[in-house]
């Protein structure tokens, strides 16, 4: 299963993380395939993974409109 998910409400540097440490830490947790191309985060994997990644995805969102960035430590809470 393959879905897109959009950034563009916040700035991607605060929402990725320097050296896209919050990307690599999914990555790390997960076997879905993640790419980031600007403001999409396109995922590829199984449709239970996904479904899980894209509620992460929103609370990392919600994370960044609140406070203005989100942490290692906030994903790591989040997974």
């Amino acid at each position: 299963m393959k879905k897109t998910f959009d950034i563009s409400l916040v700035d991607p540097l605060s929402f990725i993380g320097s050296n896209d440490k919050n990307i690599k830490l999914l990555e790390n947790n997960f076997s879905t395939n993640i790419v980031v191309r600007g403001t999409d985060i396109k995922l590829d994997g199984n449709k239970d993974e996904i479904a899980l990644l894209d509620k992460i995805l929103n609370n990392m969102l919600y994370t960044v409109e609140k406070k203005g960035y989100v942490e290692e430590e906030d994903v790591q809470t989040f997974i």
